[in-house]
């Protein structure tokens, strides 16, 4: 059988060489690890960030999925911003039918021109207004804004410190902080690219879910102990009223005389608590230790309406609404 028709077997991954990925062509851009390299769509010009040997998917390069996009308020949007977004949207008109850009490159260039911005700005502008459909997303003062909730670094950056993050420090060699940012500075350098600064790696790693991090760094248990709740279970409590449980507890509150100052002892306050529920049936605050009159007073509140109570001590029901009253536990 003749090789003439084989396709080659060898892959060259220098800067500017092609590259297919899920069906899709790529030009090198840059080489940001052994097995990363950074890479250009050819037909939209997206950038991403592709594995050396298929491990994983490709990261696409661009505001990260968890960062919400900075909604604007239109009442202060002025005419003349709204004039620039039209404007914006004639101009990338005759890109909007083509769905891949293909062939679009000197459309693009001359589209550019005319706006004097880049070809990748151009592009931006037709992803932008593509997702939303509004012509807000063209509005000058939405691509400019900054802040909480939108980065400032350039999308190649920020794709290495997500990757990098997720596959280096999210994992069970459980490494430091320090480890990570000089991991991230390193791939950045080897792809030339401006290095990010220590505070902005560790908001990155706060940013992130803070039990998928343990997860991955000490395992499920360690996540289980320190994110989950302890829940225990008590039998017979399946519905409301079912079983309450009624308990005392020392205040860290002193109560003192009204006219010299002088402190009298601390308050013990005794909750009625529905298992069920958790819901605070009642209560009875005294300065006295806890007895049988503790509990019955504290019964008593459980099992009658607070309308009146809260009444008598100055408040409103719309201000403190306590709806919560039975006695199905008394029997």
């Amino acid at each position: 059988m003749s090789n003439k028709n084989k396709e080659p077997t060898q892959l060259w991954l220098k800067e500017g060489a092609t590259v297919v990925d899920n069906g899709r062509e790529y030009v090198i851009v840059a080489l940001a690890d052994l097995n990363l390299v950074l890479a250009k769509e050819v037909a939209s010009g997206e950038k991403v960030l592709l594995r050396i040997g298929d491990l994983g998917p490709p990261r696409k390069i661009g505001t990260p999925e968890n960062t919400p996009t900075p909604k604007p308020d239109l009442w202060e949007i002025s005419d003349e911003e709204w004039r620039v977004a039209e404007e914006r949207r004639r101009q990338i008109a005759p890109l909007l039918g083509n769905p891949v850009y293909q062939h679009s490159g000197a459309k693009a260039d001359k589209i550019a021109a005319e706006a004097c911005v880049s070809r990748a700005t151009v592009y931006r502008w037709v992803a932008a207004f593509r997702e939303t459909g509004l012509l807000s997303s063209l509005l000058p003062s939405l691509s400019a804004r900054g802040g909480k909730g939108k980065g400032r670094l350039p999308a190649e950056v920020d794709a290495i410190i997500m990757d990098c993050i997720e596959n280096f420090h999210d994992t069970e060699q459980n490494r430091s902080i320090a480890k990570t940012v000089e991991e991230i500075r390193r791939r950045c350098s080897n792809a030339n690219l401006r290095l990010p600064a220590l505070n902005t790696i560790r908001i990155r790693i706060d940013q992130s879910n803070g039990r998928e991090r343990v997860k991955s760094r000490k395992g499920e248990a360690a996540a289980h102990d320190q994110f989950d709740p302890i829940k225990g279970v008590i039998p017979d409590a399946d519905w409301p009223l079912a079983l309450v449980q009624i308990d005392h507890t020392l205040l860290p509150v002193i109560i003192v005389d009204d006219v010299h100052r002088k402190s009298i002892r601390r308050a013990w306050i005794t909750l009625a608590i529905d298992v069920y529920s958790r819901v605070c049936l009642g209560m009875y605050l005294t300065l006295d230790a806890p007895s049988a009159m503790s509990a019955g007073m504290c019964i008593s509140h459980a099992i009658m309406p607070k309308d009146q109570w809260i009444s008598r001590l100055g408040l409103t029901t719309a201000a403190a609404d306590w709806p919560y009253w039975g006695c199905s536990f008394a029997r």
